[in-house]
């Protein structure tokens, strides 16, 4: 079912009636890069929360698309987001966020790294474990994946470290559902990858005229 024109065959890759869609979806490289222009360029995007940048000089490094862009707070306390390029390599204001952060944190300091989607590569999932998921573009055939496990800021602390414990054994990517996750997705590219298994599109329909 290889074709030339993605964007102008949608009709032929998600086949709504009778619930299958094309293989294609998971490997082709212009669907892939159809999809950065089209979605992740055009729409908001879950770049970082605020609590990552809680004072004026803090960074993280995150990521639009492919695209690595630099979330930080200003001197003023106002939140910004920058693509990571600069002509002059290393501008001012980063040079005075490395400082700060030596001050701080000493040499070893470093750049830290009803469910429902918000943006397009993140979605909020309330049922236990509570968590904000967050995927980001790495190619036709890969994907990066971030959590974020929710825990009440005034729980106690011994509640807070058997929650952290939990998430990473039931969550983590060692856990116990996200290695059948990893496994079933990365089956699920490999297994489209095939000549023969282009031609023949997935099944789709569980949940088909039910009103789901």
């Amino acid at each position: 079912m290889a074709i030339s024109s993605k964007a102008s065959s949608s009709a032929k890759l998600v086949d709504l009636k009778n619930g299958v869609i094309s293989r294609e979806l998971f490997v082709d490289t212009e669907i892939y890069q159809d999809e950065l222009e089209n979605v992740f360029a055009r729409c908001w995007l879950f770049v970082g929360h605020e609590n990552q940048v809680s004072k004026p000089g803090d960074y993280f490094v995150s990521c639009m698309g492919e695209e690595s862009v630099i979330l930080c707070r200003d001197r003023l306390g106002e939140i910004h987001v920058f693509l990571n390029s600069c002509r002059h390599r290393i501008s001012e204001y980063f040079i005075w966020c490395e400082h700060e952060r030596k001050r701080r944190r000493g040499d070893q300091a470093r750049v830290l790294g009803g469910s429902g989607t918000v943006f397009p590569n993140m979605s909020y999932l309330p049922r236990q474990p509570r968590s904000i998921a967050v995927w980001h573009p790495r190619g036709a055939g890969s994907t990066e994946a971030w959590r974020w496990y929710l825990v009440d800021k005034d729980a106690p602390q011994k509640v807070k470290d058997f929650l952290r414990h939990y998430y990473i054994r039931y969550s983590g990517p060692g856990g116990l559902t996200e290695q059948d996750d990893m496994e079933n997705w990365n089956y699920a590219h490999t297994a489209s990858s095939g000549v023969i298994a282009r031609r023949r599109p997935y099944n789709y329909q569980m949940g088909l005229q039910m009103g789901l």
